[in-house]
């Protein structure tokens, strides 16, 4: 009896990923099978996964911070014409704040990174 019971299961599981209208099943499926799959493999990780190391905080990125006073230039002219005192915002300014960016990122992937 509880080996039937058994081969209903395993038809009822594979019923659900081979079928596209199963959509319930999976999603009580997939948490029970993650879970006995971490389970088994305990604290083990596989080969292939790299050592992520933490980064740093958004607000000491200078492509970051470049790109946000970028948006912020960028908007003055727009939102100023629209208040009804328009102030022009040259160029060069945003061609400046565009390369302080594009530096920021050749400098991060210089220094620490496997792109090199």
């Amino acid at each position: 009896m509880l080996d039937k019971l058994k081969a209903k299961a395993a038809l009822w599981a594979i019923e659900a990923f081979t079928n596209e209208k199963y959509r319930m099943r999976r999603a009580i499926l997939i948490p029970i099978i993650r879970g006995k799959i971490d389970a088994y493999l305990g604290d083990t990780k596989m080969v292939d996964q790299p050592e992520v190391k933490p980064g740093k905080p958004l607000w000491q990125s200078k492509a970051v911070i470049a790109a946000v006073v970028t948006v912020i230039v960028g908007a003055i002219q727009p939102i100023s014409s629209a208040l009804g005192h328009p102030v022009v915002v040259p160029n060069w300014v945003l061609e400046v704040l565009a390369g302080l960016g594009v530096y920021g990122i050749r400098d991060a992937v210089g220094k620490n990174s496997n792109l090199k």
